[in-house]
């Protein structure tokens, strides 16, 4: 008869309980004594120490099928300075294996933290885990390094058995602190790494060179079977390139993404096998082709995907990926969560799962991990005395946590926006005070006025009738909206016109670099509703040399306003036409 996933872990648990309360009596297993006081958590959820003693941890990684005895191995743990420490069913933790990094032996969080040992992923049916970090050559200069270590199959043990270094190709290539290589991620036999662009944006441009890179090779070293760029030469590594700094590498099945962090806003992005995901030195390159856009840097690195009916998360869990998030002085430390289950529902307005809400806020998160029991959640620091810990999160609504997070609602959300934040246009602009900066506020009254400007002029209507209807790629619906549209005036007509551009963005002008993100007609009124409400809220007189200047801008460059600042979310869609001009066109006059 076979045992539920969940029934088999509560089973475990209870012999790991009684295993761990002898050891304690024994003085072998970690103490336990913390204060999460500090610590907000979403409503609902409970914290519990699972194993402590760490110094400065930065990943965890779980075994998906171990043993059922006490000294069977339930995860590894990787700490900063190059150790790889093992820690059983009965939660003693021993000494598996190191790399060399060469790092202080200190808690300082300046450059030192952000460079050392990375990431942590298995390869269970060979008995392999692998670990990427980074090690000073003799001048100094930082190297990318992966090193493989082998254990039992299926099980691991607590010793390595065999100790080797893989892709030294990576380290012809210098890199650099909060630039280097971090996460993996195994797929059948070849694994996957995200490496960070060594701190120069053009190399992520050139497939030749392997930095800023998704690199994909076999576990002896050697480039994939089937390679994106078959060149033979060091490109047949590559596997996608333009990249900052690729650290929350995660598959969710077969698709790979990476939660990256770039200069003044973040992005978590889905990864096309060949492609150049167009990282060349601007947060307008990181807002370009994201599924999601954190409009605050908050140093997003091990990233996991949480499916719908996970039994420890709660019952509207949804399926979503969550993030360890390094935090900064902006946005504090935690994890959270993000992220649908298909394009056409993806929720990209980020919440808190756990949030450092002490008043300093200097508690980062590395990593987190989906275990059968809970997310195994690793902050960097000492918790509470008892050095670094891993801590297990899961929902148990008769014994939650206390402390609530300060951001029910979303981390961007302002009320009554569900449309505009949830398809994530709070990435990128800022409505009521809330979200990022790098597009223009979309509730901008000279925009709209703009805007309803130039689609009421003749050079718009031209543009509309001189558009071929039998073009192969014009919708099919285009003579229908190119009536509806023409058939309307004032703003009633940037209403309809806004509905067709939500649908097909390069519906009347293919040049038009955005995506189709396949809205539902109820996702399109929304956004409409909602954009329209915002810029009625905020109505005001314009200034008429302001934006006569703007329109004469948008005439000049209607066929191109949609270009790379923020292509890739639905901030895209839904900055208007006139949104995007405002924003390039202020850029250009502060350079002037």
């Amino acid at each position: 008869m076979k045992i539920s996933a969940a029934l088999n872990a509560v089973l475990l648990r209870l012999s790991v309980a009684v295993v761990t309360a002898v050891s304690i009596a024994m003085g072998v297993a970690q103490s336990a004594s913390f204060d999460f006081a500090t610590w907000g958590v979403r409503p609902g959820y409970r914290l519990a120490i699972d194993s402590s003693g760490y110094f400065m941890p930065t990943a965890v990684a779980m075994v998906p099928n171990p043993g059922t005895g006490p000294d069977d191995v339930a995860y590894f743990v990787a700490e900063l300075r190059g150790s790889i420490k093992v820690v059983t069913n009965a939660r003693v933790i021993h000494h598996f294996g190191e790399v060399t990094t060469a790092g202080r032996q200190d808690t300082t969080l300046g450059g030192e933290s952000q460079h050392g040992l990375a990431g942590l992923c298995l390869a269970p049916e060979e008995g392999l885990l692998f670990a990427t970090y980074t090690e000073p050559d003799s001048l100094g200069t930082l190297r990318n390094r992966i090193a493989k270590f082998r254990s039992t199959p299926i099980t691991y043990g607590l010793t390595a058995v065999e100790t080797t270094y893989i892709g030294e190709i990576l380290a012809d290539y210098p890199s650099s602190p909060a630039h280097q290589i971090g996460g993996c991620v195994v797929l059948g036999d070849e694994l996957y790494l995200g490496v960070g662009d060594g701190g120069r944006s053009l190399s992520a441009a050139d497939p030749e060179l392997l930095v800023g890179k998704i690199v994909c090779m076999d576990f002896s070293g050697q480039p994939c079977r089937e390679p994106a760029f078959q060149t033979g030469g060091p490109s047949a590594y590559t596997y996608a390139y333009g990249f900052r700094n690729p650290f929350g590498l995660v598959a969710r099945g077969n698709e790979l993404f990476a939660a990256e962090n770039g200069i003044d806003l973040d992005r978590f992005v889905k990864i096309t096998k060949g492609a150049d995901h167009l990282w060349r030195g601007s947060d307008e390159d990181i807002a370009s082709m994201a599924e999601v856009v954190f409009p605050r840097a908050m140093g997003p690195v091990q990233t996991a995907w949480v499916p719908a009916g996970t039994h420890f998360m709660d019952p509207d869990w949804s399926g979503h990926f969550v993030s360890a998030i390094f935090g900064t002085k902006e946005i504090p430390g935690g994890i959270i969560s993000y992220g649908g289950t298909d394009d056409n529902d993806l929720d990209r307005s980020p919440s808190f799962l756990i949030e450092n809400v002490g008043p300093r806020q200097t508690q980062p998160f590395a990593g987190v991990a989906v275990g059968p029991d809970g997310l195994y959640v690793v902050p960097m620091l000492d918790v509470g005395g008892g050095g670094g810990a891993v801590v297990r999160l899961y929902y148990d609504p008769v014994h939650a946590h206390p402390v609530r997070t300060s951001s029910p609602r979303g981390l961007f959300q302002p009320p009554g926006m569900r449309y505009l934040t949830s398809l994530g246009c709070t990435g990128c602009h800022n409505i009521e005070g809330i979200g990022g900066g790098i597009g223009p506020a979309l509730n901008n009254f000279d925009a709209m006025w703009g805007m309803t400007r130039y689609l009421n002029t003749a050079e718009f209507e031209e543009i509309l009738k001189r558009r071929d209807p039998r073009a192969p790629d014009a919708p099919s619906w285009f003579e229908t909206a190119r009536s509806e549209i023409l058939a309307e005036s004032g703003t009633q007509r940037v209403w309809v016109w806004l509905g067709y551009f939500l649908k097909n963005p390069r519906f009347a002008e293919p040049d038009v670099q955005m995506p189709n993100l396949d809205l539902t007609d109820e996702q399109i009124d929304g956004v409409r509703s909602e954009l329209f409400a915002a810029l009625r809220m905020s109505y005001r007189q314009p200034t008429p040399p302001f934006t006569t200047r703007a329109i004469d801008f948008v005439k000049r460059n209607a066929r191109y306003l949609g270009l790379g600042v923020v292509a890739g979310s639905l901030a895209t869609a839904t900055l208007l036409v006139g949104s995007a001009f405002l924003f390039r066109w202020s850029r250009r006059r502060t350079r002037s």
